[in-house]
């Protein structure tokens, strides 16, 4: 997704990889507690402002948070997964 912004706005990747966290899926994210998800505890915590995500993992976080608003990337910054 920032490679994308890099292409509409140049210098957009720069900006925000510097500013972006990885709250999850790295080698020093914490655990997920067995009663919840890690997107639902973070996002309680206030661990960031926003969370990027896929679907799945943000319906669950707002299972655990219902005021937690989703927000849908527009097409020209949208990316998938390939499996």
């Amino acid at each position: 997704m920032f490679r994308k912004a890099d292409r509409i706005k140049p210098g957009a990747y720069a900006l925000l990889d510097k500013k972006a966290l990885q709250l999850t899926g790295g080698p020093t994210s914490p655990p997920a507690p067995p009663d919840r998800s890690i997107y639902g505890k973070l996002l309680a915590q206030r661990a960031a402002d926003i969370f990027l995500n896929y679907c799945t993992g943000a319906l669950a976080a707002q299972k655990e948070n219902p005021a937690q608003q989703i927000v849908g990337l527009p097409d020209a910054l949208a990316v998938g997964a390939d499996y």
